[in-house]
């Protein structure tokens, strides 16, 4: 082979490769295995959940939405009026009895399912008011008692939070087989369900839309 057509073969190959790496243009946020999706709706007053979810504007597309690999956040936004749902699949690697512990402020709920399907949920812990950050011990309400999952199965895990003002944070952990003290649960448990399809264009739209002087910490 000469030497020109050496060159124009690496050319050639580099160009195709470059090509080969490029996203599809129809691939979106949501295509992602792995994480938890978090939606917020802004300047809805109270401090229950109950305040978030009768709330005619929680009927509509969140105002701004992310994906995230864990739930353990701190002083989230401003304005720190807000309500936000996480949505998750949860799919444990080793079977056995877990028990979730919930921590926020203000208020929240955790819902979990049965299966993968938002058909058969319930609400497996709680918080009224507040507590400290990671304070898991506060509430007896807080813990769940203990749930048997399988390993490999994929669980539909919902959490509705409610916040009125400045502090707020919220926080998720577990124990179970070989995890004695709460730990926030791993990112590696965490994928995309399918029921986001449901409002896909919602959702796309508030991933686009950056949060209003956003303080994530």
């Amino acid at each position: 082979m000469s030497k020109l057509s050496t060159v124009i073969l690496a050319f050639v190959s580099m160009i195709f490769c470059s090509w080969a790496e490029e996203p599809s243009p129809t691939q979106s946020p949501l295509d992602q295995k792995q994480g938890v999706l978090q939606e917020v709706w802004f300047n809805i007053a109270g401090n229950d959940v109950a305040d978030l979810t009768r709330h005619e504007e929680y009927q509509k597309s969140p105002q701004h939405a992310k994906i995230v690999s864990k739930i353990d956040f701190t002083n989230l936004f401003v304005p720190k009026v807000f309500g936000q749902r996480f949505t998750t699949l949860i799919v444990p690697e080793k079977t056995g009895d877990y028990r979730f512990h919930l921590a926020s402020d203000d208020a929240s709920e955790l819902w979990l399912s049965k299966n993968s399907s938002d058909k058969d949920m319930s609400c497996i812990a709680f918080v009224r008011g507040f507590t400290y950050h990671k304070g898991w011990f506060s509430q007896a309400s807080q813990i769940s008692e203990p749930i048997h999952l399988e390993a490999g199965k994929a669980y539909l895990l919902i959490i509705l939070h409610k916040e009125s003002g400045s502090p707020n944070h919220i926080a998720l952990a577990w124990t179970g087989p070989d995890i004695e003290k709460p730990t926030i649960i791993p990112e590696n448990v965490f994928h995309l369900p399918e029921i986001l399809e449901k409002n896909k264009e919602g959702i796309l739209k508030a991933l686009a839309t950056p949060a209003p002087a956003s303080a994530e910490k």
